[in-house]
């Protein structure tokens, strides 16, 4: 079901999280239906056009861009951490 609303909703601007490393853009997406949780996902700016992405899963609504930006780091294992916050 996640990946269904990924594949057919492009992230909305009040969802984004942040910047990483100047690569990665962070987003905590709403899930329709659904208000305790959102859906962690990052795209690789540098990775082409468009900008592939990676799903993470699904985090908890409370410190969603937290939980967002901190699956991130463990699943493309980032290592030198720059972190630009939007919110």
């Amino acid at each position: 079901m996640l990946e269904t609303e990924l594949r057919y909703a492009d992230p909305d601007i009040n969802d984004r999280c942040g910047l990483l490393n100047d690569q990665y853009e962070i987003y905590a997406m709403t899930i329709p239906a659904c208000r305790s949780a959102r859906l962690a996902i990052s795209l690789d700016l540098k990775g082409g056009v468009p900008a592939p992405a990676m799903l993470h899963g699904a985090v908890s609504a409370l410190g969603a861009c937290q939980s967002a930006k901190n699956l991130t780091l463990d699943h493309r294992t980032i290592i030198n951490r720059f972190w630009e916050p939007t919110k």
